[in-house]
């Protein structure tokens, strides 16, 4: 019997084991960030409808201030807690931004067309910032490659 063939016939079988674990433990982890990527994109789903639509303030001549409060404390109320459960910072502070928008301090009934058409767009810009936040924290989250995610900042 020579050296060479019992090493040979140790290793061989050792190194198909080795790599039968490792493939799994990595398609394992790929499977875990991809039901993350998925909760996160449901939970992400469930905020934006909650959050009022910036279309609200041009729907009518003079939007009611009131009943846009109702609709902003409704819908933080509804998704700060679980935001803060899934979201990252960039993610909280895109939404306290675009929140803050719709809390300004000036009563939208005193407000002129210039004004609220300046506020819609800034609402809106949030809004996008907020949704582009959102994405690639999914993104983060599925395990895709950073170049994706270059790809997504460079268009914002």
């Amino acid at each position: 019997m020579d050296w060479g063939s019992v090493i040979l016939g140790v290793i061989t079988p050792l190194g198909t084991i080795i790599a039968a674990v490792l493939t799994y433990a990595w398609q394992k982890k790929q499977d875990h960030n991809l039901k993350i990527a998925d909760e996160k994109r449901r939970v992400y789903e469930e905020c934006l409808r909650a959050f009022p639509d910036p279309v609200v303030l041009l729907m009518s001549d003079r939007p009611n201030a009131m009943k846009l409060q109702d609709m902003l404390g409704e819908a933080s109320t509804k998704v700060r807690s679980v935001l803060q459960l899934y979201a990252n910072v960039n993610v909280l502070s895109a939404a306290a931004k675009y929140l803050v928008y719709f809390g300004s301090d000036r009563l939208i009934e005193e407000m002129t067309e210039e004004d609220i058409s300046a506020l819609v767009d800034k609402i809106g810009q949030a809004q996008n910032d907020l949704i582009l936040e959102m994405r690639k924290d999914v993104m983060r989250s599925s395990s895709l490659l950073a170049a994706s995610l270059d790809n997504l900042s460079a268009r914002a």
